[in-house]
């Protein structure tokens, strides 16, 4: 019992993001959730990154995600629970920097719409950035500073490369300090290096992730309105912030973490960017005592969730609701808009219908790995159909691919379709050109709701 009232605060951390992953998940399993869930699942099933599946990220965060999913259950409900894990480690991080100010990031991940806590990469990114500003504060070895960096560019590279700068600038004299960082750094980066050599994903690994970083900026860039200029007014006052104290080497990490919003300055980059952005609130001094801090910061924690919880029940009344995900397999505790549920089931019984006739392809903005996870399948290239996925010249490599298929049955969500090409240029990634080939390409056999299915010979 002294264990566990000694560590009270982090199972009560635990058990509150976990509620609000499983009571809110339509707000916390979003695309790029159910993607990351997708990755972790190919990987459970043993399959090969970059060459049984597309990816353009290093695999770190999906090959820890998905060890849960290996030894437990393929279920969602482990993948959240996973995710609970992170987020309670990561605020003892927090806790053990910055005691009880470290509840402070509670109400700032439940604002706006929890979105914060989505189970992806970016909020791993997070998480991983915490553990070296722990290392940075305790003065920590160099070795294992340089070691945590490296698995930030396994990451996500295109924003861990970036945060090696605080290291590169802050101790630019200390020449030894950065060559120990730097053979720290090496070591998980040579481990990767020899994973792809063994696997013979080396060139599949340097087309997607690299090469194909070209597609994937100059067609998935979105500059939102509101959270572009939101973005940058925080990168300033992190700016000025860093020119008033320039020996904090936190201040440095906020302003290198500015590039998580390139090039999708969206609301889901944008409050994870908040999350790195909060480091400076909560590092900061207060006039406030810390006990003060924690009632307050949970006060309006619980304030967000009984708001929502409103909503909810409004919502339920007008039928704009959530519902769960009852007796669909690996996604019983999955929540989605209201209705959404039968579409989910209708997609699946199409699919049954003619994947018993033959192989088929669920072409939808994520809707495969849905029926892929439902079915317990392993996934493949058409898993997620999106702009800039497929490497260098991506979408003329997968009409390639499409040209050589026979005998093949493509189930098209055609909303998704519409979607892709009204919105093409900001608010959805769905390759509308290979849905084009497909049709072009096929012979139609029938449309059962807003699923029109093409039999190529």
């Amino acid at each position: 019992m002294s264990l566990v009232r000694s560590n009270l605060k982090y199972i009560f951390v635990f058990v509150f993001t976990l509620f609000v992953m499983v009571f809110f998940g339509m707000y916390t399993n979003s695309w790029d959730a159910i993607w990351n869930y997708g990755f972790s699942y190919s990987m459970a099933k043993g399959e090969l990154p970059y060459l049984d599946f597309t990816m353009i990220i290093p695999p770190f965060y999906n090959f820890i995600m998905s060890l849960g999913l290996i030894f437990i259950s393929h279920n969602n409900i482990v993948f959240l629970i996973e995710q609970a894990i992170l987020i309670t480690v990561n605020f003892y991080f927090l806790y053990k920097m910055y005691d009880n100010r470290a509840w402070m990031l509670l109400p700032i991940m439940c604002f706006p719409i929890f979105v914060s806590f989505s189970p992806t990469y970016n909020y791993f990114l997070f998480f991983l950035t915490t553990i070296v500003l722990y290392l940075e504060e305790k003065k920590k070895s160099d070795y294992l500073i340089g070691f945590f960096l490296g698995l930030t560019l396994l990451t996500k590279y295109t924003v861990g490369i970036f945060l090696l700068f605080p290291s590169i600038i802050y101790y630019f004299k200390n020449k030894k300090k950065i060559l120990k960082r730097f053979v720290g750094l090496t070591i998980p980066c040579i481990i990767f290096f020899i994973y792809l050599l063994i696997t013979h994903s080396l060139y599949s690994f340097l087309d997607l992730c690299v090469f194909g970083l070209f597609d994937f900026a100059s067609k998935n860039t979105v500059i939102h309105i509101v959270y572009f200029p939101l973005s940058l007014i925080l990168f300033f006052v992190s700016l000025f912030v860093l020119t008033r104290n320039r020996k904090k080497i936190l201040n440095w990490y906020v302003v290198f973490s500015f590039f998580i919003m390139i090039p999708n300055f969206s609301i889901y980059h944008f409050f994870v960017y908040v999350l790195f952005f909060s480091l400076l609130i909560i590092s900061g001094k207060s006039i406030l005592s810390g006990k003060y801090i924690r009632n307050i910061s949970l006060l309006l924690s619980f304030l967000i969730i009984g708001l929502n919880i409103i909503f909810y029940i409004n919502w339920n009344q007008m039928e704009l609701g959530l519902e769960r995900y009852h007796n669909i397999n690996n996604f019983n505790y999955f929540v989605n808009s209201k209705g959404s549920k039968n579409s989910v089931m209708l997609a699946n019984g199409v699919y049954k219908k003619y994947r018993a006739k033959g192989n088929t392809f669920f072409i939808s903005n994520c809707g495969d790995i849905w029926m892929k996870i439902i079915n317990e399948e392993r996934t493949n290239y058409f898993t997620i159909l999106n702009r800039g996925n497929y490497g260098y010249n991506g979408t003329k490599k997968m009409i390639k691919r499409i040209k050589k298929m026979n005998d093949v049955y493509f189930i098209v969500n055609m909303n998704d379709y519409k979607y892709s090409k009204d919105f093409s240029n900001s608010l959805t990634q769905f390759d509308s050109e290979i849905v084009e080939y497909i049709i072009k390409s096929s012979n139609f056999i029938e449309s059962v709701n807003e699923y029109n299915v093409y039999y190529k010979q």
